[in-house]
């Protein structure tokens, strides 16, 4: 059969990649400049989805939705695999797979915790709560609204939401939540499926297997916490202290890392630099 091209964007100069389908828009990213573009057939518009994705090249989605990437194009010591998550955060996945590919980790207020630690916090009060208070608190989210300003507006009067970032709670309203069919918007991820993430996370091969590889990490690590967090401070200390790192206290709580952008941006420039040089062989 004859195929038709369309132009959808003008030519870049350089060199396109990755395209991946979400089942509503395109994503693919520009590999020189650093970005990950989006075409959304419904309004022919291409935009830009993220920037500074370190010469990101192959994307993919996985079963859940979620967005991966290979970045390093343009740097060999640079090279990882990634997740993009809806908050702008990237997760690293590969360090317990391929020891030595890393050259520095900073984890911020991880959920990696030893058993006796996790036993210590108090139960849910509702049936089928997993022992797990969060995943109570989960159920209890509004999950439909009638549209994004609804939410905006609701969200920024209350915690834990009041005290992001204006950007970090716009970029959460605007990508943690789906359009209805009846013009309403849902959230992404129902209530449901958070409150079993909880429940899950408190299993082995959750929180308790982070725990169990942090000192085993190949590459260097920083452990970055809130001074306001409800998570207890000791904790984290632990954490540093088994991945044989440094603990950094910044002001805010468990969401430091969305209250001041500006200053997340540094923290990660500043954690995440490192000397080829120096870095373990893979």
């Amino acid at each position: 059969m004859p195929w038709t091209f369309e132009l959808i964007d003008p030519p870049y100069g350089g060199v396109s990649e990755g395209p991946a389908w979400d089942g509503s828009v395109l994503f693919f990213t520009h590999i020189q400049q650093s970005r990950i573009m989006k075409y959304d057939p419904n309004t022919g518009k291409v935009t830009v989805f993220r920037e500074n994705t370190n010469c990101a090249n192959g994307l993919n989605f996985d079963r859940s939705g979620r967005l991966y990437g290979c970045e390093g194009g343009a740097n060999i010591d640079a090279r990882r695999v990634v997740r993009y998550d809806d908050s702008g955060g990237v997760t690293v996945l590969v360090d317990e797979l391929r020891p030595g590919l890393l050259g520095s980790v900073l984890l911020c207020e991880p959920v990696a915790f030893s058993p006796d630690a996790m036993a210590s916090r108090p139960p849910g009060e509702g049936p089928g709560d997993g022992g797990n208070f969060m995943s109570q608190i989960a159920r209890k989210r509004r999950a439909v609204w009638p549209d994004r300003d609804a939410v905006l507006a609701s969200y920024r009067s209350r915690p834990p939401f009041d005290v992001l970032a204006p950007e970090s709670l716009a970029a959460y309203v605007q990508w943690g939540f789906v359009d209805r069919a009846d013009g309403q918007v849902e959230l992404a991820c129902p209530p449901e499926v958070e409150a079993t993430i909880f429940e899950v996370s408190g299993e082995p091969p959750g929180a308790p297997a982070a725990w169990r590889h942090l000192d085993a990490l190949s590459a260097p690590a920083t452990v970055a916490r809130g001074d306001h967090s409800d998570l207890p401070t000791e904790w984290f200390a632990m954490q540093a202290a088994r991945a044989g790192g440094a603990l950094v206290t910044l002001p805010g709580g468990h969401f430091f890392v969305q209250e001041d952008t500006a200053r997340a941006e540094r923290l990660v420039r500043d954690q995440l630099t490192w000397d080829s040089a120096s870095r373990p062989p893979s």
